[in-house]
């Protein structure tokens, strides 16, 4: 049964399934701009600054054994923060997303989406969810998705943009109105 909320006439309708690629691209982002990789340009800093700092103790301490080994540490330190939050992290959050997908049936099931002008609907044959744009935290429109984010812990509904067709402008404008400031275009 299509859901069709009361009083909502649908702006957009499209069914879809969900590639493991779409998937991975979205999750990458929702960690990035809402979850754990938000503060990872203040982690790569904190990196580069402690590796500069190893680096001019050299010029500015006695050389010593300590002060050796403590300069050794601080930009050893620092390489490996910088390159954990700038590659390792992501990466792992790339792996986690592809075995989630694997393992998950519901993920890979066919989906309809409706989309009207205060409440979007998505359904499969395992679930139906309803929620209104006023009770989601943001939207992001990349060229490839529209990414409706539901809470800080990561959960986010992600609806691939070539489902729409020519349809997509009309959506992302919807969109776009429903969540004002809570809405980024990104890439």
């Amino acid at each position: 049964m299509d859901y069709q909320p009361e009083g909502q006439i649908p702006v957009a309708q499209a069914s879809y399934t969900l590639t493991k690629e779409e998937y991975q691209k979205g999750r990458l982002l929702v960690e990035k701009r809402h979850a754990s990789l938000l503060s990872a340009p203040v982690f790569i800093l904190l990196g580069l600054a402690l590796f500069a700092l190893g680096v001019t103790s050299f010029f500015y301490e006695q050389l010593s054994v300590s002060s050796i080994l403590l300069a050794a540490v601080l930009m050893v330190l620092g390489i490996f923060t910088s390159a954990y939050f700038a590659s390792a992290k992501p990466a792992n959050i790339m792996g986690e997303a592809d075995r989630q997908y694997n393992g998950s049936i519901l993920l890979k099931s066919p989906k309809k989406v409706t989309i009207c002008r205060d409440v979007f609907s998505i359904q499969d044959e395992f679930e139906q969810v309803r929620p209104f744009y006023s009770e989601q935290r943001a939207c992001m429109e990349t060229d490839d998705f529209f990414l409706i984010v539901a809470d800080r812990s990561g959960k986010a509904y992600l609806i691939p943009k070539r489902v729409f067709g020519e349809q997509a402008e009309k959506v992302s404008g919807v969109l776009s109105a429903a969540f004002g400031n809570r809405y980024r275009r990104t890439k």
